[in-house]
């Protein structure tokens, strides 16, 4: 008769159960944990261990409930440790993460709080969640205050304009505009990539509008324009500019013009800027060959042949 097979030990079972988290078989590491939880073979060490596992593994399947009633019970057990384990302080955390899913912020705020007093330094990284959390359940106005907590949190520049740039689309999106443009005036002055600002640009312009403030509305779209006029964002600012009857430098328009594929108005503006224009402007050139490009636009392409004359006439 086959001896059977001796039952693992409990330390053995525990690095069977983390190999499997490992590679993401998070229901056969949850049968093995609750198999040791369960053995009255294993200290209680290992039960603390196996509880603690079992709510990771819980979380990792978003399996909000039974992860927080493990948590639940990993805390009334804990009592035992030494006061500066770091599950302790974990725990908290994960409990946050837990009733965050099961959408209970209220409670995972607290949570959050509690473990940012032990981490001060996670401040910018927890907020986040807490805003992400926040805007999740529809609550803008938390989620907004989270968002500039993490981002005045956050040392890194980089970081700290993408956190307020959340920040802003959540003020743009509860329509208050003068925040939102005190906010996108704040990720300009730290932002330095021209394709990332002409973006900046035109939706604080738009802001300032909307908020009542034409002078720096307009001042923002014409900065728009010289900060990258082969863009989207330079030709919405020029539509709002030309709507407001606002001077826009002739070249320029018809630069952003053709870029936006609008070739009657750039045929216009590269037409009027050579009209305008003196014999020896460098510009000229560039002019013409806009000129040709519109027209070919048009489908005319026997003046776009005539336009591409007058590059070196």
């Amino acid at each position: 008769t086959p001896t059977p097979a001796a039952t693992p030990d409990a330390d053995e079972r525990l690095a069977q159960a983390a190999h499997l988290h490992r590679y993401g078989y998070y229901t056969d590491e949850q049968w093995l944990l609750l198999g040791l939880l369960a053995d009255a073979g294993a200290d209680d060490d290992q039960h603390l261990i196996a509880r603690y596992r079992l709510a990771e593994s819980y979380l990792a399947e978003d399996n909000f409930a039974l992860a927080l009633d493990s948590l639940d019970k990993f805390q009334g057990e804990a009592i035992r440790l030494p006061a500066d384990d770091p599950r302790r302080v974990k725990a908290i955390f994960l409990r946050g993460e837990s009733l965050s899913g099961l959408v209970r912020m209220s409670e995972a705020a607290v949570a959050y709080q509690t473990f940012l007093e032990s981490h001060p330094d996670l401040t910018g990284v927890v907020q986040e969640i807490v805003g992400d959390g926040w805007q999740r359940t529809g609550d803008s106005s938390r989620a907004a205050s989270a968002f500039r907590l993490a981002a005045d949190a956050t040392a890194d520049r980089v970081e700290s304009v993408r956190l307020l740039d959340k920040l802003a689309g959540l003020l743009e999106g509860q329509g208050r505009w003068a925040e939102a443009g005190a906010v996108l005036e704040e990720m300009l002055s730290q932002s330095v990539n021209p394709g990332y600002r002409v973006g900046l640009l035109r939706r604080a312009g738009d802001a300032q509008a909307r908020a009542g403030n034409e002078a720096a509305a307009i001042a923002h779209w014409q900065a728009a324009l010289n900060e990258m006029p082969d863009s989207a964002a330079a030709y919405l600012s020029l539509v709002e500019l030309v709507n407001r009857n606002q001077p826009v430098d002739a070249f320029l328009r018809g630069q952003i013009d053709l870029y936006a594929e609008a070739w009657q108005p750039a045929l216009e503006a590269y037409q009027s800027f050579l009209s305008e224009s003196a014999t020896d402007d460098s510009r000229r050139g560039d002019a013409w060959l806009g000129m040709a490009l519109a027209y070919m636009g048009l489908g005319r392409c026997t003046d776009a042949l005539t336009a591409l004359d007058g590059i070196t006439a």
